[in-house]
């Protein structure tokens, strides 16, 4: 407790909670404004909102790129 850490990328805030978990001293830097913002939240609120969580979309008929030595029709749909 009481140390300082230089975390150089704020990112999420990952670090960020942790250092505040273990009481420690943090100093952070993130240009990008939506990640800043991001951080500021999760510090005032103890977690990441939905709003700032990724989506994953699901995919269909996704062409495969064939290897090298197989053939082409193998992979026409």
């Amino acid at each position: 407790p009481g140390d300082t850490v230089l975390i150089h990328f704020g990112g999420s805030g990952s670090e960020v909670e942790i250092c505040r978990q273990f009481k420690r001293n943090f100093i952070t830097a993130e240009i990008d404004e939506k990640y800043y913002k991001m951080i500021i939240d999760r510090l005032n609120s103890g977690k990441i909102r939905d709003k700032y969580r990724l989506e994953f979309r699901q995919r269909e008929n996704v062409g495969m790129q064939p290897l090298l030595l197989e053939k082409q029709e193998e992979y026409d749909t």
